[in-house]
């Protein structure tokens, strides 16, 4: 069974980070408009997963060093 977590920003449901043993981190699945340039990118760690989506959510920039991969289709 695969692994997922909610992240929420401030009480607000943002997405839904979940372990994906094909690209080994965790795809992350908007819920939330202000997140979902980042549906479907992968993070190696959920604490990644849930920092950018908190970045994307409060408007804040990801430093380019820190960016996601972006997942294939």
């Amino acid at each position: 069974m695969l692994e997922s977590r909610v992240i929420e920003v401030n009480g607000i449901f943002v997405g839904t980070a979940v372990a994906s043993r094909e690209c080994g981190g965790w795809r992350f699945v908007a819920a939330d408009s202000r997140a979902m340039a980042l549906d479907g990118s992968v993070s190696p760690t959920f604490d990644e997963a849930r920092r950018l989506a908190r970045q994307a959510y409060l408007g804040v920039r990801p430093s380019a060093e820190r960016q996601p991969v972006a997942a294939e289709t």
